[in-house]
Parts: C-alpha cells; structure tokens; sequence
C-alpha cells in the first residue's frame, strides 16, 4: 500500500482525539472513518509559538488536550524519509518521532478495512487486510 492513501486524508475532520484506555501514550485520532493510531512512536502537538501536549506529559494533562484536536480539519499530512509523521490541524500540529520498536510506530485503519503500517519492519511499511 502506498503512502498516497494517508495522503489522501486531506480534509477530513476529527471526528475525536483520545488517549488510549492502557497504560504509555498511545492516541488514537478518528478522521472520519478511518482511525489514525500513534503507537510506538513519541508525539507532541504544537501550534506556532510552543508545544502543547507529549507523549511524556502526565496522562490526565494529555487525556485532557489531545481533545484539542476534535472537530479540526486535516490541513496537511507529511511523513519523513525515517516514518516520522507530520500532521496539520487548523493551527495545531501532531509531530511523531520514531523510536526504537520491532512494531509499528504509527498506522492508519481505512474504512475498507485495510492498514497502513509505519514502521522499522521489513522496507518500513507495510499493509494488512483486517477484518472488524
């Protein structure tokens, strides 16, 4: 699967942003219908003038502002030469870095249910069918 498909999210909104209910950082942003999941990989949201919110940051301060994202328009999407991901929300930014991981550091679910992986494995990415 190509990267055009995550490209393609372009315009799409936030349906919500939310930390996920197990233990470390992990978010899941859904844009729509398809789920953006940001796993093994650090993250901070930032605007112009500071960072707002990372992955370090104490769980109820992020659980608290990643709900900044909901109901913001996807204004741009970049991914790095090393699958870092880069996404612009109407005035906010979600910047991943990769870390060290034998699993995927970020993936977005379609909705006909094919992934998208970004990860260290195999070429760096990869996809799946997965059924519901």
């Amino acid at each position: 699967m190509s990267l055009e498909r995550v490209y393609g999210l372009v315009g799409w909104t936030v349906q919500e942003a939310r930390l996920n209910l197990l233990s470390g950082s992990s978010i899941t942003i859904e844009l729509g219908g398809c789920l953006v999941l940001i796993n093994d990989a650090a993250w901070r949201i930032e605007d112009d003038d500071e960072f707002l919110v990372a992955s370090g940051d104490d769980r109820d301060y992020i659980r608290g502002m990643i709900t900044e994202l909901d109901g913001r328009t996807l204004t741009g999407v970049e991914v790095s030469k090393f699958l870092d991901l880069t996404m612009d929300f109407d005035g906010l930014r979600l910047v991943t870095f990769a870390l060290p991981a034998d699993e995927h550091h970020w993936s977005v679910q379609f909705e006909d249910d094919t992934v998208f992986f970004a990860g260290p494995r195999a070429g760096g990415t990869g996809s799946s069918h997965q059924p519901r």
